[in-house]
């Protein structure tokens, strides 16, 4: 059973206790052992059902304690769009949750451009843009558009480079970890994006969590600060 509403506490720490409660109920029903069996130990040759099924229940009853708490998300499809008017459910709505501030993804030059750029280049790149120092294991995903957008970028922001991500999640996990990493400490707001806790943590730093709205500057004092490390 999860802990009471009424025990748990918010942000992080609440996470921290659904991860625990969850991951207790996972183990144990992990550990079920088969039917003619004592204990877990499986042997070759035997099914992976009553995993499979203790898996299935697990998440069920995961799925069930969102939809009590009425935070299971569902997401409904847009079947309409002109602008910012929507149609979603078979009803006309404003939309109010788009990232596409400036009206770009029905532009008809950007529409156009697209079109020529899939018709004498294709759909994709073939590949991730990844390589690594030795040349013989080069990936062949680095495309010239690639390099063209991103020196249009650089230029058009100031700057003497620039990197694309497919998306800003990526951004943040592709850019923290490789700016921090063991020995650095991050002082990280509750309430910042997913993206940016996740990339936190994937850099391996030492992550600390304060309230939102609370400043850092009352929490880190000369104790906090550790010889060759880097406070961010």
């Amino acid at each position: 059973m999860l802990p009471a509403r009424s025990h748990r506490r918010s942000g992080d720490s609440e996470a921290r206790l659904r991860l625990r409660a969850l991951t207790l109920r996972r183990s144990r029903l992990w550990c079920r052992p088969p039917p003619g069996r004592r204990t877990c130990r499986r042997t070759r040759g035997d099914s992976l059902t009553h995993v499979t099924t203790s898996l299935n229940e697990v998440l069920s009853g995961e799925l069930e304690s969102l939809s009590l708490d009425g935070v299971r998300r569902t997401i409904p499809p847009v079947k309409a769009r002109a602008g910012v008017h929507v149609v979603v459910d078979g009803r006309p709505a404003i939309d109010f949750s788009s990232n596409d501030y400036l009206g770009l993804a029905h532009d008809s030059r950007v529409a156009a451009a697209v079109a020529a750029a899939a018709a004498a280049y294709g759909t994709g790149a073939g590949a991730a843009r990844l390589n690594s120092i030795k040349e013989e294991k080069i990936i062949s995903g680095n495309h010239l558009l690639h390099e063209a957008l991103e020196e249009a970028l650089a230029a058009f922001k100031g700057t003497a480079a620039a990197l694309l991500f497919g998306s800003g999640f990526l951004a943040n996990l592709g850019t923290i970890p490789a700016l921090v990493g063991r020995g650095d400490v991050l002082y990280v707001d509750a309430l910042n994006h997913a993206s940016l806790i996740d990339g936190c943590r994937l850099s391996r730093a030492e992550v600390r969590i304060f309230p939102h709205r609370i400043s850092t500057s009352s929490k880190v004092s000369s104790r906090t600060m550790r010889a060759g490390s880097t406070d961010v």
